[in-house]
């Protein structure tokens, strides 16, 4: 997928406007955007994407190869992220 495209898959109000902008020229409200997106293209407000747009999938596959020798007896886990699964669409 062009990278464009995958940037405004998940944009917001305010990223459409200033995507709008930057190719148009002609400044519009975050309202004026919503109307459009919601009733002329009738696009959907849903997240299209799951994973996180900015994964790197070398960088990972990187550091799983530098894991490789580290007993996993010696590895910690800490989770802060505070995430409910139960909000996200199955």
């Amino acid at each position: 997928m062009p990278t464009a495209r995958r940037e405004r898959q998940d944009a917001t109000l305010e990223r459409h406007c200033q995507l709008w902008e930057a190719k148009r020229g002609v400044r519009v409200s975050p309202s004026a955007m919503s109307r459009a997106i919601g009733y002329k293209l009738g696009w959907t407000y849903k997240k299209k994407t799951l994973a996180a747009t900015e994964r790197d999938e070398q960088k990972r596959s990187a550091f799983r190869e530098r894991l490789r020798g580290v007993d996993p007896k010696r590895l910690i886990f800490v989770d802060e992220s505070s995430t409910n699964v139960a909000l996200t669409p199955r």
